[in-house]
């Protein structure tokens, strides 16, 4: 047994294939990475690219976001406004409840 496996790993045929499955496996995950960051998928950005970071020196995952920012490689906040925030029987066009605890400061 010990004589099929050395000659199995010394067969260069057997070696290209290996190296063939790597390249492919390698260059599949490249393309899938970067469908899923010009696609700006949120999911992708949650399960992959998060907990890399989270992994990283602070200022080396900074210089990363700083970097991805720059070329637009992340996706705008698609978050609403909440109504809930509007005071009630007010039209009020403060965006945020910060603003409204200091108009209401300012006209007591």
């Amino acid at each position: 047994m010990m004589g099929l496996t050395s000659r199995l790993f010394t067969n260069k045929v057997f070696k290209k294939k290996i190296t063939d499955i790597f390249k492919v496996a390698v260059g599949g995950g490249v393309v899938f990475a970067g469908i899923n960051v010009y696609f700006k998928n949120e999911k992708f950005y949650d399960t992959w690219i998060m907990p890399v970071f989270s992994l990283l020196d602070p200022e080396t995952s900074h210089t990363l976001a700083v970097t991805a920012a720059k070329y637009n490689l992340v996706s705008e906040v698609k978050l609403r406004e909440s109504k809930l925030l509007d005071p009630p029987g007010q039209s009020s066009s403060l965006s945020t409840p910060m603003g409204i605890t200091a108009q209401e400061s300012v006209e007591v």
